[in-house]
């Protein structure tokens, strides 16, 4: 008779997986051996899920783009464990706000799953604000603490030298981007902010000290600080005018909404989206689509756009989940910006 014998590997750990092999002999009395056999078991010694972090809720400024957090992950076992993105659900509110809800689970080696966290951001509804277009041509509707002669530099006291010296009504009127835009995309924010019967979103609302503070801020900080927030405030500048003309500028009165309407569909659109002119005029337009992180992923120029007129933008989204961009229209009268949403 003979017996086997055996032998037993190593314990191998990864993550929260052991293994070990176990391997037998047998040699008989006229010393004939036999060939070895083996075999490995695995097991696992995990039972308890991952633990996600992540903050819970936010707020945005109207008009931006919501960015999620990156959620942090542990677990006592696996070191690399798996994030499962589970979507974003997008809720319109009554006040105009949007929340965004963002869903995360992850996964370890042993397959624990943990209990799914969302971080969920409002985006504030953009209340109202009346364009560089307004300001210039209704100067008898500005609020009294400002005047169009007095100077740019004694408001914004950081300006640069090339600006300070101008008046609030030049500097409305300036061209150009960068420190130029956030001249004039200034002086109509400190406008709206200061006016009785405008509305202006968060984070200046009725508080023209706010706006002062941020584009000091802006030109102190130079580099492309500048150009940002004039974009920021662009946007604000855009949410719509509540104020009607006068009888001096009656004629060159168009309101934001009638100046610069657009459609764009279909929402959900994937890969094509089109946009259609509501506006009752002949002029050329360019259309700028700005993705979460507020980049530019794509600038179209059309002559000649028209009520009615559509045109196509092929854009390449991302598979598998819903992305939201910003898309700017802009004519000779002004500018407008609506959210859209790629499917998934």
């Amino acid at each position: 008779m003979v017996t086997p014998t055996f032998t037993d590997s190593v314990v191998t750990i990864t993550g929260c997986l052991r293994s070990q092999t176990r391997t037998w002999n047998a040699t008989d009395a006229c010393g004939n051996a036999a060939a070895p056999v083996s075999r490995t078991a695995t097991w696992t010694v995990d039972i308890t899920p991952p633990t996600l972090i992540l903050p819970a809720v936010s707020t945005a400024d109207c008009g931006t783009i919501p960015v999620f957090g990156i959620p942090t992950v542990s677990d006592g076992c696996d070191s690399n464990p798996v994030i499962n993105d589970l979507g974003i659900i997008i809720t319109n509110n009554p006040d105009g706000s949007v929340t965004y809800t963002k869903t995360w689970s992850a996964t370890d080696a042993c397959g624990n799953t943990s209990t799914p966290i969302s971080q969920t951001i409002i985006v504030l509804a953009c209340n109202e604000g009346c364009t560089l277009g307004y300001w210039k041509n209704h100067t008898d509707r500005w609020c009294s603490e400002y005047s169009t002669s007095m100077l740019f530099g004694t408001v914004f006291v950081n300006a640069p030298s090339n600006l300070a010296n101008l008046t609030l009504l030049q500097a409305l009127n300036l061209g150009g981007g960068g420190i130029n835009n956030l001249a004039r995309q200034g002086v109509a924010a400190l406008l709206n902010a200061c006016h009785d019967d405008v509305d202006y979103p968060a984070p200046y609302l009725n508080n023209p000290q706010s706006v002062i503070d941020a584009v000091n801020a802006a030109y102190l900080a130079g580099g492309d600080a500048p150009g940002k927030l004039a974009t920021k405030l662009d946007t604000l500048n855009n949410s719509g005018c509540p104020l009607g003309g006068t009888p001096a500028t009656k004629n060159n009165d168009v309101s934001v909404n009638d100046s610069v309407g657009f459609t764009a569909y279909p929402v959900p659109f994937k890969d094509v989206l089109t946009i259609r002119c509501d506006f009752n005029y002949t002029s050329d337009v360019k259309i700028e689509v700005f993705n979460s992180q507020g980049h530019l992923v794509l600038s179209k120029s059309e002559a000649n756009c028209f009520l009615n007129k559509e045109i196509m933008l092929h854009l390449h989204t991302y598979r598998g989940q819903e992305q939201v961009y910003l898309v700017k229209v802009t004519t000779n009268r002004g500018s407008t910006v609506k959210k859209v949403i790629s499917s998934k």
